[in-house]
């Protein structure tokens, strides 16, 4: 099974695993979850802050991250490509992530690469048939039709990164350009139309796996988090450009973490450390630090993790 995974996400640039969890338990971790948020306001929650608050909900987001489904999946990839690939830093927890359409036209797509087109070095990865590199997503609810709770992709948008071909790019995206200028340019006609039809013009999906499972895309992959209807933005309070209040049944909770293999992370962390704003220039002690969060609760992936770090350690310990 596996190896048919491998298989689709070298395709369509994404894959789903199987749930670590059944569903009872995967629901019954998603209320636990939502107590460790002290606010409304409260928008995220990094899970290595959380060990030694609530232990046993520590160690349950570790075991469906670290599932025996994404180690065998991740070393089927590794195999595939002939290196290591590893699940890596941060792991973060973020609650009602969504594009607030109340205080923006944005509709949300994007691919997570952007900073590394900016730079020569790491651009140059990103085209290469090898690069692995991208985030694994796990939430804890369907993917409502109302309020979103997961994410949409476009499979195989990730292929056309590697072409070194400027036209076959532009025309790749020219679909997505065209939906963007019409909803800047018409915004009251754009929200006449239901989602669905804007993501058939693109040739997307709306992901709904079983809840609890993980979801590993490419970065190269354009993507969004299923936006809220329309129609139900006005029982939406605002929180901010990206986060909304929705009923609390379809609150969203969701768990990311990174993964790749040594190249991969090395054009990420290039792109990022070229920020100006931020803890940006600190992120690779902050992979390393997080890492040593996990050594006594799942030695083989601290171990994991740092075969990918380690490497690149003389490079970016000290920027």
């Amino acid at each position: 099974m596996s190896k048919s995974l491998v298989n689709k996400y070298i395709n369509d640039g994404f894959a789903i695993l199987d749930p670590a969890l059944n569903e009872h338990e995967i629901k019954t971790l998603k209320n636990e979850i939502i107590t460790l948020f002290e606010n409304e306001e409260q928008k995220e929650v990094l899970v290595k802050d959380i060990k030694d608050r609530n232990t046993e909900i520590f160690k349950k987001i570790i075991k469906i991250v670290h599932s025996n489904e994404a180690q065998k999946f991740f070393n089927d990839l590794g195999n595939f490509y002939n290196k290591k690939i590893s699940i890596l830093p941060q792991f973060l927890i973020m609650k009602n992530y969504h594009v607030n359409r109340l205080t923006t036209r944005r509709i949300g797509w994007h691919r997570d690469c952007a900073l590394e087109f900016k730079h020569e070095y790491s651009n140059n990865k990103l085209k290469k048939d090898d690069y692995v590199f991208g985030k694994m997503g796990i939430f804890l609810q369907n993917n409502s039709e109302n309020y979103g709770g997961a994410v949409d992709l476009i499979p195989g948008s990730h292929k056309f990164i590697k072409k070194n071909n400027k036209l076959l790019q532009l025309l790749n995206s020219l679909r997505l350009q065209i939906l963007i200028a019409f909803n800047k340019r018409f915004v009251n006609i754009y929200k006449l139309l239901p989602e669905k039809y804007y993501r058939f013009f693109l040739g997307a999906k709306k992901i709904d796996p079983k809840i609890g499972s993980p979801i590993v895309f490419d970065s190269r992959t354009q993507h969004r988090g299923t936006t809220v209807n329309e129609k139900k933005l006005i029982d939406s309070d605002q929180l901010g450009e990206h986060f909304l209040r929705v009923p609390e049944s379809f609150t969203k909770i969701a768990i990311y973490c990174y993964y790749g293999s040594v190249d991969g992370a090395d054009a990420h962390l290039h792109g990022q450390m070229n920020r100006k704003e931020g803890d940006y220039k600190k992120l690779f002690s902050i992979w390393k630090n997080e890492s040593e969060e996990y050594k006594d609760f799942d030695k083989n992936l601290y171990n994991s993790m740092n075969s990918i770090i380690d490497p690149l350690e003389s490079k970016y310990k000290d920027n």
